[in-house]
């Protein structure tokens, strides 16, 4: 978070590019299959931004497509190597140590397990309505409310399922750390790299 955010904030292109380089030397110590998976999403937003910001290179600013497609390259491939690299439990467990609320870790936590259950049931309901569709539908918006109708629904059952399978097993909303965690090497020497990245984003547009 520390690094898109000095990246965004960043006026000089030179600490943009310097963090392009850092992040893609990092990239390079995962395995082959994890920087598929990372680059995949790192490139579609690459190619996004640079579809949006084509025009600005015929209006005379070139620099605007640059700047811009390398601060995307840097966010979006420092997500995607903390998504690879770091479990979702490891991450609440993180949260909970920075004493963040356990209902805004909960409800984090649930939104991002279960957003994909309901994307597969809108889609499987979308499969359903096309299939049972003959030629053409003159009342798109009946079915599009039907289909949001059946999702609530779909999404009110889940929830009620979830909360009883909670309640059985005795979860009751608070999120405790079995283990005390204490600094290692690891820890002292990426505290160290972001001191030095604060330093030499600072060092950089102490002048702008």
């Amino acid at each position: 978070l520390l690094y898109i955010v000095l990246t965004a904030c960043s006026g000089n292109y030179l600490f943009t590019l310097i963090m392009c380089a850092a992040v893609t030397v990092r990239l390079a110590f995962f395995p082959a299959k994890a920087i598929r998976q990372i680059l995949s999403g790192t490139a579609g937003a690459v190619l996004f931004s640079v579809l949006i910001l084509l025009p600005s290179v015929f209006m005379g600013t070139p620099q605007t497509l640059m700047n811009i497609t390398s601060r995307v390259y840097v966010s979006v491939t420092l997500v995607g190597i903390l998504s690879s690299g770091t479990s979702w439990n490891k991450l609440t467990g993180s949260m909970r140590t920075f004493r963040l609320p356990s209902i805004f870790i909960f409800t984090l936590d649930i939104t991002l397990k279960y957003i994909s259950v309901l994307g597969e049931i809108c889609a499987a309901i979308l499969t359903s309505v096309r299939l049972r569709s003959v030629g053409k539908n003159p009342q798109k918006a009946k079915a599009l409310s039907g289909v949001l109708g059946i999702s609530f629904l779909k999404s009110g059952e889940m929830a009620e399922e979830m909360h009883a399978a909670m309640c059985c097993r005795g979860f009751t909303g608070e999120y405790k750390k079995k283990q005390k965690y204490t600094l290692c090497a690891a820890d002292i020497f990426s505290t160290f790299i972001m001191a030095g990245c604060i330093v030499l984003f600072w060092y950089l547009n102490r002048k702008i």
